[in-house]
């Protein structure tokens, strides 16, 4: 029932969290999927404090370490605006996987805040994490918020040097990028550079 809700995104009737309440007086055990289709139901209706008991739930129950569950807390909370509740989340983890390490960066980079996005990546190269065109696209647009142009060519060149092939996306992401930062030449010399790989591909 509680995924039924998730999916259609309807919970005017009945609170999800009710069906998790009566499920536990009847001997049920919630597992990690349990917690992410009831904080994925919990965000259609924006009931923060309901997520906020799912979350000490999940705490009770050993699933926090689980690195899908608290992808979907972390999603929870910067859907609702509580971004510290979402780094929380985020610290909390013993060690974040590559999937957290980009949605705590997304958030910083939805919510506006280049700066914070970019020294998290930074935290994370430094243990070790490897980003994936998702992470990179991500950082990229965070160096296009920053409007810095030296910060978006040091990343441009940690994308060539890592081997991470450049996708459409990544590539267009990077053209707004320079154009962002106001280094329209930069913007062209990367766009016919793409425009010939392509060709000779």
């Amino acid at each position: 029932m509680i995924k039924k809700q998730a999916e259609n995104g309807d919970i005017t009737r009945d609170p999800p969290l009710l069906y998790y309440i009566q499920g536990l007086r009847t001997g049920l055990r919630p597992n990690g999927q349990t917690f992410i289709y009831l904080l994925k139901a919990l965000v259609s209706g924006k009931n923060v404090n309901e997520g906020e008991e799912v979350h000490a739930s999940v705490v009770r129950t050993g699933f926090a370490s689980s690195e899908f569950v608290s992808g979907a807390l972390l999603a929870f909370y910067v859907a609702n605006g509580f971004t510290g509740k979402a780094r929380q989340v985020f610290d909390e983890m013993p060690q974040p996987g590559l999937v957290l390490w980009t949605l705590m960066i997304r958030a910083y980079v939805c919510l506006t805040l280049p700066g914070e996005a970019l020294e998290l990546f930074r935290t994370m190269r430094g243990v070790g994490v490897m980003p994936d065109i998702v992470a990179v696209a991500t950082v990229v647009s965070a160096c296009g918020l920053l409007g810095n142009l030296g910060v978006a060519k040091t990343m441009h060149c940690f994308i060539e040097k890592s081997g991470i092939e450049v996708d459409a996306f990544v590539s267009s992401t990077l053209i707004n990028t320079y154009g962002e930062c106001g280094s329209l030449d930069d913007a062209y010399r990367f766009f016919r550079e793409t425009a010939m790989k392509n060709v000779v591909r």
